[in-house]
């Protein structure tokens, strides 16, 4: 959702030379969305019917910054790869100050609905497309 959701944003306010992706750390190559992810997004005007997951593998030169959903998947990333210090965000810890997970509709924490607002909103506020400014 983030990856989707920062893409279209950034298209739809012309901002360019800023390059999204999204992995997971335990992802199978390949693996299209769910169809709630899907249908979420497209209620949105995000299409991500296209997209499949892959494997974490950063470019550890050319990361300017790697923003996870979960606390644990930050010290996992820090853990595995020490010179990204500094790069390493739960998204909510860069775009509220706050860094506290992501809850997953997957994993039935919230709806798909809820998990979309949420991430839209803090997308909205890492670009700095949001009225309210991060601290």
């Amino acid at each position: 959702m983030a990856e989707g959701f920062a893409r279209k944003l950034l298209d739809d306010n012309g901002i360019s030379g800023v390059t999204v992706d999204s992995a997971g750390l335990d992802a199978f190559e390949g693996t299209p969305p769910t169809e709630e992810t899907i249908e979420v997004m497209k209620s949105r005007g995000v299409d991500i019917t296209s997209h499949r997951s892959k494997p974490f593998n950063p470019d550890l030169e050319k990361n300017d910054m790697i923003l996870t959903m979960t606390k644990s998947q930050k010290e996992r990333i820090l853990a595995e790869h020490p010179t990204l210090a500094g790069r390493v965000f739960i998204l909510d810890e860069y775009a509220r100050n706050k860094p506290e997970d992501i809850p997953d509709p997957f994993k039935g924490q919230v709806s798909y609905e809820e998990a979309a607002d949420h991430i839209e909103s803090s997308v909205k506020l890492v670009l700095g497309l949001s009225s309210k400014h991060r601290k």
